[in-house]
């Protein structure tokens, strides 16, 4: 699988769940590594996640870069149920090549 992208790519992730999705509190959190966080990572993106069917254990999402991004890093994208992380990955944003 693709782990690197630029700001101006689509990209498509899919996420296997530790465990059935049968839960209202699903949620995606998108975290970018930052050594200036008190944890080492800030949250640029949340959002809660609706089963295509009850049950799932996989999803799969497109999405342009630049909708979930603050800048090229090293991004976190965890699947989360309370505080158990049902899942969990990342990927590195480039810097965009000069146009010139």
């Amino acid at each position: 699988p693709k782990t690197i992208f630029r700001a101006d790519e689509r990209m498509v992730w899919s996420a296997y769940l530790i465990d059935r999705s049968n839960s209202a509190d699903l949620r995606i959190v998108v975290l970018k590594l930052d050594p200036e966080a008190p944890d080492g990572q800030r949250l640029v993106a949340e959002s809660d996640v609706r089963p295509v069917a009850n049950g799932a254990q996989l999803f799969l999402r497109r999405t342009r870069v630049s909708t979930i991004i603050d800048g090229p890093g090293l991004y976190t994208v965890r699947y989360v149920r309370g505080d158990q992380i049902m899942s969990e990955g990342s990927f590195l944003v480039g810097e965009q090549p000069d146009q010139g």
